[in-house]
């Protein structure tokens, strides 16, 4: 009897408290997501961009980490090397059969590219259009270290002198392998994107 009482009771507060026990769980729930599983997250030495018509395939994806990652040295003192690849579908010349939502997407992943290169994380660009992308947003710097100038003078007819060919092992892609420039006066690359030049370089003499 006492206890078929107190199920009532909790049914009865359950039935008035039900949405702040539902709240409650979720905030838990976040809460151990963020706690155990992002904080434990290691954080990526260097994140390479991939800018292209299509996404990667998971192989394809693998082959460029384990790739990266044999070249590429501890830069944050953790004692692991660690290489994030961050996609962006972006088709910069659309033909007459491109529909709204190609169109959409790839200016959405667009501004997903330039809200990220604000924040400097990444230094080093796998592209399938390098014409498409330098003339949209001018980042590309140039092989022998300059860039195009001041920014917004894009200078895209001069791409080929920004960017190698470039493939690896398990990726076949016709692919240029390029890395950003740095508009303010007298920017430290080396500061800015610890590693990045060294990597770059080797990539280069590697491929």
């Amino acid at each position: 009897m006492k206890t078929r009482v107190k199920y009532q009771s909790f049914s009865h507060w359950f039935s008035y408290n039900w949405r702040f026990v539902v709240i409650a769980v979720f905030f838990i729930a976040v809460g151990l997501y963020y706690g155990l599983i992002v904080e434990h997250e290691p954080d990526p030495d260097y994140t390479i961009n991939w800018i292209g018509t299509t996404m990667l395939s998971t192989s394809e994806e693998e082959a460029l980490e384990s790739t990266f990652t044999a070249l590429a040295s501890d830069q944050n003192g953790d004692g692991l090397v660690t290489v994030s690849i961050v996609q962006y579908t972006i088709n910069f010349h659309y033909g007459e059969d491109a529909t709204d939502t190609d169109m959409e997407e790839s200016y959405m992943n667009l501004q997903k590219l330039l809200t990220r290169l604000q924040m400097k994380d990444s230094y080093i660009f796998l592209m399938d259009d390098p014409e498409g992308l330098q003339t949209s947003t001018g980042i590309l710097r140039y092989l022998d270290g300059g860039y195009a100038g001041e920014e917004n003078d894009f200078e895209a007819e001069n791409w080929e002198e920004m960017c190698v060919l470039w493939s690896c092992d398990g990726f076949e892609r016709t692919a240029y392998l390029g890395r950003r420039a740095l508009f303010e006066e007298d920017s430290d690359y080396e500061e800015t994107f610890p590693g990045g030049e060294a990597l770059f370089q080797a990539l280069i003499a590697a491929s």
